[in-house]
This record gives structure tokens, C-alpha cells and sequence, in this order.
């Protein structure tokens, strides 16, 4: 007899019938729910903690959302929650409060009041431009966003007047800055207007007029990460890439010298004066980075004091992560005075990451998130920078939380407590409260409490060759039996510049697991020694880049590495056992790195059997936008940068990029993915792949998303994805 119970999704799908024991699936995936933002504000008198859980709903193929709000005094007994409100479509975002019922936030192009007395949530601009991620001044009469700059059409009435546009674009320069590839050719540039109490804008300023520059739409707890409005409201702060200035065919442009191009990854906190039109670069400035002019480097968060000293903004942080050298993968958080123009560097030889950070309620401290490469998890941490208006010193980090968990972002502060966000598969899940003092955690809100029952994850820190540690998480399914042998599926890592905007993570290990595998998921450490950090400095490269993908030897000794993980009793080395099946799965450099490990190139070298991985039973791969060629790849990517970092690091070497990082096809049953629209790995790659599996024989697939860049969003093209990759590896393994 089946057992049956009632899932309620926080109110948000209605009531769904489900297993007692669920079961990851595809749909699962899809429609789980998260906390898509969360913030701290009055309600009826007293303080409370607002968030929206967002779901997908596969039926009407749209995003729902539902507003609750908790009350979190007293903390350590709160009133149960309370649902406000529920709305489909675009999410709230850069939400203000105007007085203790009334809110003002965005949603899509347009402005909304939001009501919590009486629950309601009411449009109050009608603007018919396309804007987004509209931010509100602190006095609330001018707002910021972002308006999509096209590259020009070419208009067939310059030539025939019978004639209108046509689907020809000129491009004077690359105009793709991310994953959406080279037909886009959209540039974002940051526009404020003001508009009065009838919601009416006026005409709108362009704060980068003749700039090819890019600005990223990048979210954080539903806010805009690298736009901020000072609290005087006189400057405007933001993170852009700007290569104008080496740009001939722009006003002021100056003709490019031959050098490599920047990377549109790498970028500066610039400061707009409203009062005299003018834009300064503050990360340009003397700074205590303490990293060579030549080295790119990616500015972002800028986060200005909250405290003003007689009503002018002086201080302001951001965060700054070198993309090469010997501190890549570093990243600092800065201080700087504004007034002084100077700059603090206050993680510098710190040795942990830092993620995110906030001002403190009275201004005078910095609260960050951070880890250290030794540890999987993300805690919470402060420094005093400030006494009154003057710089604190000394400047002592302080750990505040000991969670061991992965805090995804700070949601408030309260007299007696810190809130926190805690993720689960790259979204919020959960908002804690943890006490100041004994720190105690107190749950406030969950979005999905059905991932309690999962088996706890076996984390493991593996050492390869030049100093270099990966990370390896094992998925277990949800009925796990010790005593049968199940297939093993290794997921293996894409470059983190390729990670960042991705929406979903299309290989989601429990539902991996739960297909009956074991999954093993692989990520790069940032724990390089300082001869393996020098010797990628001395080619150009980013470390990351230089070893795990491009590197023999660390290429061997992940997969020695590997064997090891999976037969921990075997003898030295390790044989094959008949009865193990492995699968390596990858996206991009991932897939490229697959490539590698399943190739036979040092066999034909040393006239041997496969040295990568002898011990593995391989029955097939499968590949996502794959980098199936170096040489083709640098030449059609969008990453110029990280192109022509490679091919200077190839010079470096004197002989060019050689046959070791083009790996022969091993003859393994493929299936592949390919999206139309991405942009760094392009589509051509994964089509010449299938060409030549095809051509040779090999049992391989197809499969080609037109509308897909090379991450996933959530829609029923994912679905359809995910379901031939399980469909995939039930053909090519024997389940327990």
C-alpha cells in the first residue's frame, strides 16, 4: 500500500499530493521552490522579515510568487508567517520603504506601490521604453535602470526609400560581452530620470553617452549589484566595462594599440556627479590592490557608507578580484575615501574569498561573507572601519558565525540578531536568525522543507599535481544500498567566468542520484602554490585556466585521483573492475576536460592502454556546448580576452598550442548539447564534434536548442534536455 501526504509549497502551487519518499526528477527540479528576495521592515509596529518564495509552474510555463511576511519579535518565539499576496510574471526587486505600510518597488519596466496594510500591489509608472531594473533615489524623485543599447541595423532605405530595416547589423567592435553570443549585440548602458508623484518620468540622461560600454544586470537578493545611488544623492556608483577609450570609432576614441584585449569580465567603479555631469573612475586611481597594472581586474559591489558626514557621502567599499596572476582567484574588499582618495585594502594576505558584504545599521562597521579555501562552507564575518567619520584602526577581522553552511546572502540586522540566507543548489532556501551574543540560530522561513530527508553529501579535498586542490562532492541515491554496485556519473567543472549567469544548473546531482547513480561533483580549490600561481603569471594565464584544463599532468593526477575515490581498497595502482560503470558529463571546458580524460592520446604516446584513467570502466560521455577544439574555439569565442591569453601563454612556450591540448576521440557513445545562442562556447564546436563522431562511426546524438545560450533557464527546453540525458544514461549503464 503506497503511502500519500499533503506538500504544501509555502502556499505557492496550491496543495500537491506527493511520495512519502520523493524523488528528484526533472519536473522537481523545475518547480522547486526559493526564496527569490528577502528584507527586513516595520509591520504593524513591529519588525519584521519580508521574502517572496518563486516557483516555475511547467504548465503555465511562467514564473508565481508569493509575498509573506514574518514578525521577528520576540526572536526566539515569533508568530507563525503570513502570506500577503501572490502575483505571476516578473519578480519585485530594489524594494524602499517609504513609511511603515508603503513600499515602493520595481517589477520589469515599471514602478510599484506596495501595500501591507491592506495587501495589494499596485503599478504606479507607465513607462513604454524597454527599462529594467529600475532603482529609486533615497529622496524618491529620480530613479536609475538600465536600458538595453542595440547595435545599429542597417536601414535599406539608405539605399532603396521603398524599403525599411533589414536583418543586416554593422558592428564596429565585438558586441558581445557575455553568453548571449554575437547576435545580440546589446550593451547596457545606466540611464535616471525624474518622476513625480504621479509617476510621470521625464526625460531621460544617459550617464554613458558615447561609451561602448557594458554594465551587468547581475541580481543579489533582488537587488542591483553594481548600481548604487548615494545617500546625499549627489553620486551614482556603478561596476562597468568600458573599453572606449581604445575604440577609434567613437568620440574621443583613440586608435587601438596591438596588445591583448580586455576582458569584458574585468571592471571599474566609476562615480557619476549629478551636480556637474561628470564621471570619475575610482578604482583607477593609486590603489592598495597591490597588483600590476596589467593585470586585469574585476571591480564590483560598490556599496556607499549609509551615514553621511554634514550631509555629504565620503566613504564607500567594493570588492576586487584579480582574473590573472598570481593572486587570481582573490578576492579583497576595498575601502576608500573619497574626500582623501585613498584606498584600504582590507583582506589583503588574508587568505579567504569574500562573496558579498554590507554596511552595518550605524555605518560603522563592514559585515562580509567569505571562505577559505579549506572549507566548503560560507560564514559571516566583520571588520570596524569607522569611529565617527574617521578610519578605525587597527583593522581586525572578526568570524561572527560558525555555521558551515553556504550563507548565499545577509538579509538584516536587528538589536539582538543577524539574518542570514542560506542556499541550496545555487538558490536561498532557508533565513536564519543568529543571535549576537550566545549565537543561537533561529529558523524564520523555508522555502521547501522537502530536502531535509535527502542523504547527507560526502565532501572530500583531493591534491593534484603543481599545488593544485579540488573539491569533490558525492551524491548518494535516496535509497542507497551499500551492498550494490551503482553506475558512477562524474560531473566535471566549466570555467567560473562561464558559471556566473547561469540560471539553473541543468546536471542537478540529486536528481542525478536519484536516476541510481552515484554522483561525484567536481570544483576547482583557489589553493595554488605560489610556484604554480608564479608560472601561470609568467605565461599570461589565470592559474585556474593554465593547469586544470591545459595540463597534462594535473589532468593525470585528477584522474589518479578519481581512481582512488572510487576504489579506496584497490591495490596501487588501481585495476579495472567489470562490474563499475562511469560516465564523465561536463559543460564547456568541462566538456573539453572530459575529452581529455576519456581520450587515449598518452597511450598512443607511450604506446600503452588508456594512462588517464585505467581503472575506469567508461560507458559513454555526455557533453553540453563542448570545447571540442582548442585552436577553432579561440578563433570563434566570444572571450577575446581569455582567447588571447591562451595564445599568449602558447608564445610563452615558443612552440604554439600543441597536440596535448587536442584530445583524440575516444570511441565512447556521445550525447550532445548544443545551444544556437551561445556566445563563449560557440555552436559550431559541438556540430563539428557530432560531424566527426558521426563520420567515424561512433555512436553519438544530437541535440540543438536554437534559443539556448550556454546556460540554462528554467522553461520546458531544460525539461526536455534533462529527460534525454537520463533517457541517455539508461541506455549506455546497467542500474542496480
Amino acid at each position: 500500500m503506497k503511502k500519500y501526504f499533503l506538500i504544501v509549497y509555502s502556499g505557492m502551487l496550491g496543495i500537491c499530493t506527493g511520495h512519502a519518499q520523493s524523488v528528484w526528477t526533472p519536473e522537481r527540479v523545475a518547480e522547486a521552490p526559493y526564496i527569490s528576495s528577502c528584507w527586513t521592515g516595520s509591520f504593524r509596529g513591529v519588525h519584521a522579515l519580508y521574502y517572496v518564495i518563486t516557483a516555475y509552474d511547467i504548465e503555465r510555463n511562467m514564473m508565481r510568487h508569493q509575498l509573506w511576511v514574518r514578525p521577528i519579535d520576540p526572536l526566539q518565539d515569533p508568530p507563525a508567517p503570513r502570506q500577503l499576496l501572490s502575483f505571476n510574471g516578473e519578480d519585485i526587486e530594489n524594494m524602499q520603504e517609504l513609511n511603515p505600510n508603503t513600499w515602493l518597488c520595481t517589477r520589469g519596466h515599471q514602478c510599484y506601490w506596495l501595500r501591507t496594510d491592506s495587501p495589494s500591489l499596485r503599478q504606479f509608472t507607465h513607462i513604454d521604453s524597454p527599462y529594467a531594473h529600475l532603482l529609486v533615489s533615497p529622496k524618491k524623485d529620480y530613479v536609475l535602470f538600465l536600458h538595453a543599447e542595440k547595435v545599429r541595423d542597417v536601414e535599406a532605405r539608405d539605399y532603396y526609400p521603398q524599403f525599411g530595416k533589414t536583418t543586416a547589423r554593422i558592428y564596429h567592435a565585438l558586441p558581445a560581452f557575455d553568453a548571449a553570443g554575437w547576435e545580440d549585440g546589446y550593451a547596457h548602458h545606466l540611464f535616471y530620470a525624474r518622476f513625480d508623484s504621479l509617476g510621470r518620468m521625464g526625460m531621460p540622461v544617459d550617464l554613458m553617452p558615447y561609451e561602448w560600454t557594458n554594465l551587468r544586470p547581475a541580481l543579489s537578493n533582488g537587488r542591483l549589484n553594481d548600481v548604487q545611488w548615494s545617500p546625499d544623492e549627489r553620486y551614482v556608483a556603478y561596476a562597468a566595462y568600458k573599453p572606449g577609450e581604445d575604440h577609434p570609432d567613437l568620440p574621443g576614441g583613440r586608435t587601438s594599440s596591438p596588445k591583448a584585449p580586455s576582458t569584458p569580465a574585468a571592471s571599474e567603479i566609476y562615480l557619476y556627479d549629478l551636480q556637474d555631469g561628470l564621471t570619475d573612475c575610482l578604482s583607477c586611481q593609486a590603489s592598495s590592490t597591490q597588483h600590476p597594472a596589467s593585470v586585469p581586474i574585476r571591480h564590483e559591489s560598490p556599496l556607499f557608507n549609509p551615514s553621511t558626514a554634514q550631509g555629504k557621502s565620503r566613504w564607500i567599499a567594493w570588492i576586487a578580484e584579480p582574473l590573472a596572476g598570481e593572486a587570481a582567484g582573490q578576492r579583497d574588499l576595498i575601502l576608500a575615501d573619497m574626500d582623501r582618495k585613498i584606498q584600504y585594502n582590507l583582506t589583503h594576505s588574508w587568505g579567504g574569498r569574500v562573496w558579498h558584504f554590507w554596511w552595518s545599521n550605524d555605518g560603522q562597521s563592514l559585515l562580509f561573507t567569505a571562505s577559505y579555501p579549506d572549507s566548503m562552507g560560507v560564514e559571516l564575518y566583520q571588520v570596524q572601519v569607522l569611529d565617527g567619520n574617521r578610519l578605525h584602526t587597527p583593522l581586525v577581522i572578526q568570524q561572527l558565525t560558525h555555521l558551515h553552511m553556504p550563507v548565499a546572502t545577509w538579509v538584516g540586522e536587528t538589536p539582538s540578531a543577524w539574518l542570514l540566507a542560506i542556499s541550496r543548489w545555487g538558490r536561498a532556501q532557508e533565513v536564519i536568525a543568529v543571535d549576537k551574543r550566545a549565537g543561537t540560530v533561529y529558523p524564520l522561513a523555508q522555502a521547501d522543507t522537502s530536502v531535509e530527508s535527502e542523504p547527507p553529501v560526502q565532501t572530500s579535498l583531493c591534491r593534484l599535481a603543481n599545488g593544485l586542490h579540488v573539491w569533490i562532492n558525492r551524491y548518494l541515491p535516496a535509497h542507497f544500498d551499500a551492498t550494490r554496485s551503482y553506475p558512477a556519473i562524474i560531473c566535471l567543472p566549466d570555467l567560473q567566468e562561464f558559471d556566473e549567469e547561469k540560471e539553473v544548473n541543468w546536471h542537478h546531482p540529486q536528481m542525478l542520484a536519484d536516476a541510481g547513480y552515484q554522483v561525484f561533483v567536481l570544483s576547482p580549490a583557489y589553493t595554488p602554490s605560489f610556484s604554480q600561481r608564479a608560472h601561470a603569471a609568467n605565461r599570461g594565464l589565470n592559474w585556474i585556466e593554465e593547469s586544470f584544463y591545459l595540463d597534462s599532468a594535473v589532468v593525470a593526477s585528477l584522474a589518479d585521483s578519481l581512481c582512488h575515490l572510487l576504489y579506496p581498497a584497490n591495490t596501487d595502482p588501481p585495476v579495472v573492475q567489470s562490474d563499475n560503470q562511469v560516465v564523465l558529463l561536463g559543460s564547456g571546458w568541462g566538456a573539453h576536460l572530459a575529452l581529455m580524460l576519456a581520450s587515449n592520446q598518452l597511450s598512443r604516446e607511450e604506446g600503452g592502454q588508456n594512462q588517464h584513467l585505467p581503472c575506469l570502466n567508461l560507458k559513454g560521455l555526455v557533453l553540453w556546448n563542448p570545447v571540442a577544439d582548442v585552436f577553432s574555439w579561440q578563433a570563434a569565442t566570444s572571450d577575446r580576452w581569455l582567447a588571447a591569453q591562451m595564445e599568449i601563454g602558447s608564445r610563452h612556450e615558443g612552440s604554439g598550442m600543441d597536440a596535448q591540448h587536442q584530445p583524440y576521440l575516444p570511441d565512447l557513445p556521445m550525447l550532445i548539447g548544443v545551444g544556437g545562442r551561445d556566445g563563449w562556447v560557440p555552436a559550431g564546436q559541438g556540430l563539428g564534434l557530432f560531424n566527426v563522431l558521426q563520420d567515424k562511426g561512433i555512436r553519438s546524438r544530437l541535440l540543438y536548442f536554437p534559443q539556448i545560450a550556454h546556460y540554462w533557464p528554467i522553461g520546458h527546453d531544460l525539461l526536455v534536455w534533462q529527460h534525454q540525458v537520463l533517457n541517455w544514461l539508461q541506455s549506455i549503464t546497467t542500474s542496480p
